[in-house]
């Protein structure tokens, strides 16, 4: 035999060699060479009926105790023990967590979203996205209190507040809203100095809200509303003699000059909200019904969406004409509200509003004067809020009450 056919024949055979001894993969769903793993997942099922995601949810697959996750189905061996993680399929998602009791056989411990697997014989994942108190809620007056609150039960009666890098407390807070990208709040003062726009930093071990942009130009009177607006902010602000606009700023605080429109109609510009098919909405000045506008957010154009002039089971009185809804928020389907009864009472109702029948439900009054009454409510996921107060606790710039 020559030289080179033995040279070869040796190759051929290191190459069958290193064929054997190679890893097989499947992906979630296939089965690419199932048939040569001694054990296998034989189905996977993601249930997120109670916690949809646009992108979707996805497997995640880890055999060194979730320090390194692939999006394929490693080699099981025997005794194995498999982290499996469920995830949005484009992006992480904070403080998700899921049920996993229905997979066979049923994890040896399971944590938030993940759960670990004994391999001793195939393994049928069933996973359910797990929305139980998954999300809390957060309000803040205009004194600068923060509360958590209850769909049903309402207000807690301990709240918090915030100092200022000014050594101040927040007050006069008009607007208030979370920025996921960021993972900041942006939050605005409206006072007789005009409105400063400040943010908490959720990512540094410190509760502080640190001015962003003190309006030293008296560019306007008030911030009465902000939305996240892809890695920006859209601001509703008041100026001049009875005039708003919108405005964006970026999450430093620089006012985005080019995105200034004039809303003509002012009674139009009391407050601003996405409704649940993200449109921009405005509500109606002080009118004896609850009436919200659509607006484009390039021309500043208004048309007419919805009117509410049904007001049902309220406990207390609510004045016929100068009432207006200042937060709008949706959860499980449903869609919450503030509003305020801006006639001497200055009362604050958490409502729940049927947008099919332009209804309002009576959930319960908050505040009973001018200086006390909330302006917005969030909600958010459970470990955001978590983290919140996990740093307020350890916190000498807040005040816990």
């Amino acid at each position: 035999m020559k030289l080179s056919q033995l040279l070869i024949l040796m190759c051929f055979g290191l190459a069958l060699v290193s064929c054997g001894d190679s890893e097989q993969f499947a992906d979630n769903g296939g089965s690419t060479n199932r048939s040569q793993l001694p054990f296998k997942i034989g189905s996977t099922s993601i249930d997120d009926s109670t916690y949809p995601l646009d992108q979707g949810y996805q497997l995640f697959y880890s055999k060194d105790g979730g320090d390194n996750f692939v999006d394929y189905l490693p080699l099981l061996e025997d005794g194995l023990e498999l982290t499996v993680k469920v995830d949005g399929a484009e992006s992480g998602i904070e403080g998700l967590t899921a049920d996993w009791s229905k997979s066979s056989p049923e994890p040896i411990s399971s944590s938030g979203n993940q759960a670990v697997f004994k391999v001793e014989g195939d393994i049928e994942i069933k996973v359910s996205i797990d929305n139980e108190n998954r999300m809390r809620f957060l309000t803040v007056n205009r004194r600068g209190r923060f509360f958590e609150f209850d769909l049903e039960d309402g207000l807690d009666t301990d709240y918090f507040t915030v100092e200022t890098d000014d050594d101040d407390d927040l007050n006069d807070i008009r607007a208030f809203v979370y920025h996921p990208g960021e993972n900041k709040f942006f939050v605005s003062e409206s006072n007789d100095e005009s409105g400063h726009l400040f943010s908490i930093d959720l990512n540094i071990d410190a509760v502080l809200a640190t001015t962003l942009n003190e309006n030293e130009d008296g560019g306007w009177n008030s911030i009465n509303s902000l939305l996240v607006s892809g890695k920006e902010l859209l601001a509703l602000v008041g100026f001049g003699d009875e005039k708003r606009r919108l405005t964006g700023f970026d999450t430093n605080g620089n006012e985005l000059t080019t995105q200034r429109v004039v809303i003509d109609d002012f009674s139009s510009g009391v407050a601003m909200f996405y409704n649940d098919k993200g449109e921009t909405i405005v509500t109606k000045a002080e009118s004896s019904d609850i009436i919200l506008r659509k607006i484009n957010t390039t021309t500043g154009a208004l048309t007419d969406y919805i009117t509410f002039d049904t007001f049902n089971n309220f406990d207390h009185t609510i004045n016929g004409s100068r009432k207006q809804l200042t937060s709008l928020m949706y959860h499980e389907g449903k869609a919450y509200g503030i509003i305020y009864d801006n006639n001497g009472t200055y009362d604050t109702f958490f409502v729940e509003l049927d947008f099919d029948n332009g209804e309002v439900e009576y959930i319960e009054r908050w505040q009973t004067n001018s200086g006390d009454r909330h302006y917005t409510i969030l909600a958010l996921p459970n470990n955001i809020i978590d983290n919140f107060l996990e740093e307020l606790d350890e916190d000498d710039a807040v005040i816990l009450r």
